[in-house]
């Protein structure tokens, strides 16, 4: 319904107005975004604000859904755990242990995976116990293990192809030397920002 709502194209400038609202863009703004709008060929909503569109979307399936009954509660809590939902389409994947983003988030993950808190919690001990009984010459904490099966692991081959053949080669060992060219490297880029932070050009 919803969807529907949003992508019929007879009523973009009802729309328009509508994710206005959702989103409390301030009335003195909506003259010059409807302006705007008018002047891009006042296309489909969804197409001219896709960001825009997607969070107006979350929000009036969460309204639509409490007043239909199906959202059983409508705690304050329920409104902040919606916005973790606005991440989604930055995100492959998503994991939660709450019920709410359970119900939720799997609907709007368009293309992602949806993984249980407490999965990815067990996963993650796993590996850290699978590290800590290797040699000290093989230890590679910032990947997960090319052996066994393990969530991030097969999470990492959907989502990252390619990261086993780098996983296999030595790692680059930090030496002094080498530090000191990082910190040579970095050091324009910290000195303008302590500059910014004084106020400084």
């Amino acid at each position: 319904m919803v969807d529907l709502s949003l992508s019929d194209h007879s009523q973009s400038f009802e729309t328009l107005n509508i994710v206005m609202g959702l989103l409390m863009v301030p009335s003195v703004m909506h003259a010059r975004v409807i302006e705007k709008w008018e002047r891009a060929g006042s296309p489909m909503v969804g197409i001219y604000a896709p960001y825009a569109t997607y969070v107006a979307r979350i929000d009036m399936f969460f309204y639509s859904a409490l007043a239909r009954g199906l959202l059983s509660t409508n705690k304050p809590s329920d409104r902040v755990d919606l916005t973790y939902l606005y991440y989604l389409p930055f995100a492959k994947v998503f994991a939660s242990s709450d019920k709410f983003h359970k119900r939720l988030a799997p609907l709007f993950l368009s293309g992602g995976t949806f993984i249980e808190g407490d999965d990815l919690k067990a996963d993650l001990v796993a590996i850290r116990n699978f590290h800590e009984a290797l040699p000290e010459d093989r230890k590679r904490m910032n990947l997960p293990p090319l052996e066994g099966d393990f969530l991030v692991s097969r999470l990492y081959d959907k989502y990252r192809p390619g990261w086993r053949e780098y996983a296999k080669e030595q790692p680059i060992e930090i030496t002094p030397e080498r530090n000191e060219q990082i910190l040579k490297r970095l050091r324009p880029m910290l000195e303008a920002i302590d500059n910014l932070k004084k106020g400084e050009t």
